[in-house]
């Protein structure tokens, strides 16, 4: 072999051995996606109390690996007993797309692992497992066994891949490990309460049901979920257009641009892929309501509510009696205790 040989299958040797290996820390999944899926993940916390986008794939990747190294404790503490997430994230905040990285790395290293998509409707799934499809087709063709179909696929690990309609005939009866629930918002709630009876967990896989949305509606799934997951000890990572959005150049001033209000200087720490122009263009096209709720992930859309403007920590308080004005009520007679009127002063 001559020394030009030898360097050059020094050079690709990583490309031939490592993309069969699976990552053992954060740094090396982050490495792995761009290298081979030519996926680049946000990874910083611009929001204080938010999770970048990354803190979910390495969650659900590290679920079923032993002896990971680099893990965030931020998003251990507290986990729940299996890998149940809650993925609460702005519009074009990458949620499908990461899903399907997800799906993929399962896919590939996690052997007879049964993964289930199950959408707000079969064209949301159907984008979830195109993302997927791209990933195969443009890198991982050969892990394939047999062929990539228009709804399911399988590896050659044993690990299989499958689309579910909307219903609940087809939810029922399935036991899977893993089930991601894209637009949890949209589903129907026979469907949403079926679905969360079908992940087990066995071959030394983790059963997850892994909810992604953003938040749509008041007191919808989405808000009881979000409200739950205290108690449920379910993690929730959430992130917000800051997250995602690119990283500001210097030669724009805040003081002149429409999302100043909004941004206060995140933007300057951001390393997203959305295009600011274009969060602009969505912020002037969109109602105020439906950027906070859409992209800044603050509350559930209230447009269309009676009091949109209604907030229990600014509009509600404690209110104390005065005895004597009730009892000069009780004299009079203007106090109604009535169980039907119990509230009110006739």
């Amino acid at each position: 072999m001559t020394e030009q040989d030898a360097v050059m299958t020094k050079e690709s040797k990583p490309i031939e051995v490592f993309r069969d290996v699976p990552p053992r820390s954060r740094s090396e999944l982050k490495k792995y996606l761009k290298t081979f899926a030519d996926v680049r993940v946000p990874d910083r916390h611009v929001c204080g109390h938010h999770a970048s986008p990354f803190d979910y794939v390495w969650y659900a990747w590290s679920r079923d690996i032993a002896k990971l190294t680099n893990d965030d404790g931020r998003w251990t503490k507290g986990k729940s007993a299996n890998g149940d997430c809650i993925v609460w994230a702005n519009r074009a905040g990458g949620k499908t797309q990461l899903a399907a990285v997800a799906t993929l790395l399962e896919g590939i290293f996690k052997p007879h692992c049964q993964t289930r998509i199950l959408a707000g409707s079969l064209t949301q799934s159907g984008r979830m497992f195109g993302y997927l499809r791209d990933f195969v087709e443009s890198s991982f063709s050969d892990h394939l066994s047999g062929r990539l179909l228009k709804e399911s696929c399988a590896f050659i690990n044993g690990a299989e891949v499958q689309i579910l309609p909307q219903s609940s005939s087809s939810v029922r009866g399935q036991h899977v490990h893993k089930l991601r629930c894209d637009e949890v918002e949209l589903f129907e709630p026979d469907v949403f309460n079926a679905a969360k009876f079908i992940t087990q967990s066995k071959n030394n896989l983790v059963a997850a049901m892994e909810m992604f949305s953003t938040m749509h509606k008041p007191y919808g799934h989405m808000q009881r979920l979000i409200d739950a997951a205290p108690q449920s000890g379910i993690p929730v990572f959430k992130w917000c257009v800051w997250e995602v959005i690119e990283k500001c150049p210097t030669d724009r001033t805040c003081s002149r641009c429409p999302l100043d209000s909004d941004c206060r200087g995140k933007a300057r720490h951001a390393n997203g892929y959305l295009k600011i122009d274009d969060v602009i263009s969505q912020m002037c096209r969109s109602s105020r309501a439906g950027f906070e709720a859409e992209m800044l992930c603050l509350r559930p859309h209230l447009e269309n509510a009676v009091f949109s403007e209604f907030a229990p920590d600014i509009h509600v308080r404690p209110v104390t009696y005065h005895t004597v004005a009730l009892s000069r009520h009780f004299r009079s007679g203007l106090l109604c205790l009535s169980p039907r009127c119990r509230f009110g002063l006739l």
